[in-house]
Order: structure tokens, then sequence, then C-alpha cells
């Protein structure tokens, strides 16, 4: 990630993308964004902010903030990074009328916090589909570009032909959506 070869060298993998790109793309523009470091629901786990580590081009080192490019920015939980992404979404089942466990949605600060679907089937309608087919405004990309996956290991262990033959599962509708032709 960023201009290395390992991901786990960016303290949490799952977040190499944001933590070892994003961030030190987005500080050289911005030096007053908030630090990891300095949040204190952060607890113990400085060591692995995306600041620890990285060159503190915020502190000036190379001179003011650039301002030769205008940056569009969204929030990943509006799309890529899907509230639910990390509840084992991949399996849930698009038709599923059952009460997905939604227990962490009302603590603040969790990624479900304030989800409102009550069934996988809403969950998919309003949190996938909606924001699939929402038109972006002049200049924005679209709100659902791309989606990440969740980091379980579950489709590694699972054949080809078992993934897609789970036609009501989000992971293959996203595969859907996304027009690839092998999951149609």
């Amino acid at each position: 990630m960023g201009d290395g070869t390992n991901a786990r060298s960016c303290g949490a993998w799952s977040g190499a993308l944001a933590d070892c790109v994003l961030f030190p793309i987005l500080s050289m523009f911005n030096y007053s964004l908030p630090k990891c470091g300095d949040d204190a629901s952060v607890g113990s786990n400085r060591d692995q902010c995306p600041d620890t580590g990285q060159v503190p081009w915020w502190t000036g080192i190379s001179g003011p903030a650039r301002n030769d490019t205008r940056l569009l920015l969204q929030d990943p939980r509006d799309g890529p990074l899907l509230p639910f992404t990390f509840q084992g979404m991949d399996d849930w089942n698009v038709t599923d009328s059952n009460m997905p466990d939604l227990s962490r949605r009302n603590v603040s600060g969790a990624a479900m916090f304030g989800v409102r679907c009550r069934t996988y089937k809403e969950c998919w309608k309003e949190y996938v589909l909606k924001r699939f087919h929402e038109k972006p405004r002049p200049g924005e990309a679209p709100v659902l570009s791309f989606v990440r996956h969740t980091q379980c290991d579950e489709p590694e262990t699972r054949s080809r032909e078992a993934l897609l033959a789970a036609k009501d599962s989000y992971f293959y509708n996203l595969l859907r959506l996304s027009g690839l032709a092998a999951s149609k």
C-alpha cells in the first residue's frame, strides 16, 4: 500500500488504503485534519493510528499546505464502506425477511449506528440499491462506485462455483450490479 508492497506494514491491514494512501494525501492539503492519535476514543491503540510512523507533513516541514488541487470527498460510510460491511454481509440474503443482528447499531461511533433497516432485504434495498441508483451531483462520483467486502475468510474458502451458486447472497448480487458477466 502507498509506495510499499505489504499492506500489513500500515498497522491494521484492513485500513491500509485509507491509512497509508488517503490520510497522507489529505494531510498534505489540510494540516488541521484531526489526528487519530489525538482522539481520546482510540484508547491504548494509538500505535495503530495512520499518523503514527508517517512523515509529519502536517507540521509544515515541506512548506505550506497544498492548494493547487480541488479534492471532492465523500463519507465512505455512504459508499464503499457500508455500515454492515463487518457484519458478514457477503452471505446475507437479499430476499431474507429475517432480522439481522444489529445489536451494535445504537452504540455511538459503531459502524451500524443509526442503521434503520429491520431485515436483510430492507438493508439491501435501503443501503445498496438506493445508493447504487442514486444520480451523482454534477462533478461528483456516484455514491456507490465500489463496495468493500468484509475481511472474513469465508469467500476465500469457498469455490467459485459455490459463491456464484448463492444467487440471493449480497456477494453475488454486488457482482451482478458491477456488471460482471460471470454472475449473470
